[in-house]
Parts: C-alpha cells; structure tokens; sequence
C-alpha cells in the first residue's frame, strides 16, 4: 500500500509497504478521506510534542471497512475513527480522564495514521456513519468532537459574548455552534484576507483594526464573557486578559510551541475572576459531534475546501496551498466522498 511518511522536520516521503496484519479486535480500513489537522504541521516542524518519528501522520480520517477480526463490524461498513488510544488501566483511565492516559497511543502521531491508503484500528476506536455522512464531513468528526469537549469545560452558556482568536477550521467551526446558541456579540480575529472573508459570509462580525478597542466598544466596556485562542500566539493569549468580562472563561485550544512561555497579569485573573482552561483531545464526545456533524448545524462545505492526494500531502503542511481552510486528502473516487 502506499503511505506517507513524516520522518523528522520537514522530512517527508511517500513508500509502498505492505499492509499491516490485523489483530484480534481490529478492522482494517480504506481510508477515504483524511484532513490535515494543524497539530500535522507543528509535526512537519517539529513543534508537535506527541510525535514520534518516523510517522505515518493523519488522525482525522474516514473510511470502510475492508476486513474485520471484530464481532462489532463488518467489510462494508462506513465508519470514522477516534485516533486518541487509552489503555483503560491507569490512574485516569480508571477515573474518566482517558484523555491523560499514562499510556496513551495517538494514530498519527506515535503509530501509524491515515495519511496511508489503509490503516488497522481497535474496533473500540471506530464508530459508524450514518448513512446521509460523506466520508469528508464524517473526517472531521474528531476535531469537531474537541471542540464540544472544549465548549464542556468553559462551561459555555446560551445567549452570553464571545471572542474567537482565529478564523482557520478550528475558529469558525466554533464561531458557528457558539452562534447556533446566541452568542453575542461574537467577534472573530483574524489577519488573513481570505478568512476573513469566509468569516464574514458565514456571519460573524469581523474585527476592524485594535482587538481591545473593537471589543470594549462592541460589549460597553466590559469584555467579553468567553475567548477561544485557537492561534497559538502568545501575544494574543497576553492580550486576552485585558478584554476578557469580569467572571469570563479563556480557553486555549491551540497545539502551544512547547517552549513558548507568556506574559500575563496575575492581578487581574484574581481581581476578574477569570478562568483559563486548555483543552486536549475528544473524551467521550464523538457520538455527539456525529449527531451534530449530520444534522447539518454546522456548514462544512465552505471550511473542508481544498483536496490534494497521497502524493501531494507535503504542499499542505507547508504552506504551498493558498487560501485553506481545511485540506482532505482524499483517496477515494470523488463519487464516493459525495
């Protein structure tokens, strides 16, 4: 089979090797569609501390299953993985915290993932699409699933303000279920023309110049209730205590330069009571981001909005693609990812 392999910084090469054997409670899928997650690129460069190299990357993936050792599916069946692997026995498996598994496993980042025409998963790990799902939307079930869980923490609220640093797939996805609730305002950053755009076409009031002056002005004064950072930068998660409410919540959802460090006000998380949270992987919400992914709440036909095959997965963890919001790599006849 043919697979793409990270094997260090910007190291990349596309191999035929052979299939991998399937174990006792496996399926072997075709993967049919499979995005490119930004935690992909902080792996070609190197800033993505769940790596291991040599990799074959992709976590976001869709497929069917072609061969089973499962009583739980069969050749046939269109499923979706969760790519986030606990061992069910440690400390916080054992008290629901699978997410900060002692042992944890991560297709794409320390085995084998689905950047490849084929990948074995542990049926415990793969769910079924409904049948009106095309393989590309279903891809994005986990990151989808991610941000439901990061919406969990920050415990986010019907009808209060927000502000979304970032318009990629992750940032816009986030503007429309937090406008699906009646989030307002609900203020959008972003610096790139073309996101911009796609942001304001799907309705959000886009910032215009200063982000503390445009917030101040748009809530009275008083801030925000909720930022989401899906940038990573360290300025702007500084920034972020200044123009956050009184009694507001910052969630950090982005994959941090691990030796990045920033500057913030202890005073003011204590005089404001903020809250700041991060967020990591998708315990026990991918059924929900199924269910939410195929009631068409969320428009992804605008975000998923380039494709590039095996042989050409490089240009989108380089930057070689212009005006992205989400690459798939699809290794499907088109007709099939309809």
């Amino acid at each position: 089979m043919r697979a793409f392999f990270l094997n260090g910084v910007k190291n990349v090469s596309v191999l035929d090797i052979d299939e991998p054997d399937l174990k006792e409670n496996e399926v072997k899928i075709r993967v049919m569609a499979c995005g490119v997650c930004g935690s992909d690129i902080h792996s070609y460069y190197g800033k993505n501390p769940l790596i291991k190299y040599p990799v074959v990357p992709g976590h976001e993936l869709s497929g069917i299953v072609v061969e089973s050792k499962s009583s739980l599916f069969h050749s046939g069946d269109r499923v979706v993985v969760d790519p986030n692997i606990p061992c069910n026995k440690c400390r916080y498996c054992r008290s629901g915290k699978k997410n900060f598994c002692e042992h944890f496993t991560s297709i794409g980042n320390n085995i084998y993932g689905g950047f490849a025409e084929y990948v074995n998963v542990p049926d415990s790990q793969v769910y079924k699409i409904p049948d009106n799902l095309s393989y590309e939307r279903a891809s994005v079930t986990e990151p989808v699933a991610c941000i439901i869980h990061g919406l969990d923490i920050v415990n986010a609220k019907i009808g209060e303000s927000a502000l979304i640093l970032g318009a990629g797939f992750i940032g816009l996805t986030f503007f429309q279920i937090l406008k699906n609730m009646g989030y307002n305002p609900l203020i959008v950053a972003e610096l790139n023309e073309y996101r911009k755009n796609i942001a304001r076409e799907l309705g959000a009031d886009v910032v215009i110049g200063n982000i503390k002056n445009y917030v101040k002005e748009k809530t009275g004064n008083y801030g925000v209730d909720l930022i989401v950072d899906t940038t990573g930068s360290m300025k702007l998660l500084e920034e972020s205590i200044d123009i956050i409410s009184n009694d507001g919540r910052i969630l950090a959802f982005a994959v941090y330069d691990p030796d990045a460090y920033a500057s913030i006000k202890p005073s003011l998380i204590y005089q404001k009571e903020i809250k700041i949270a991060g967020e990591f992987t998708n315990p026990y919400t991918m059924e929900r981001s199924l269910n939410l992914i195929s009631s068409g709440a969320i428009n992804l036909d605008i975000l998923l909005n380039k494709k590039v095959d095996i042989n050409n997965i490089e240009s989108a963890l380089n930057g070689s693609i212009k005006d992205s919001i989400k690459v798939i790599v699809n290794n499907s006849d088109n007709h099939l990812c309809k």
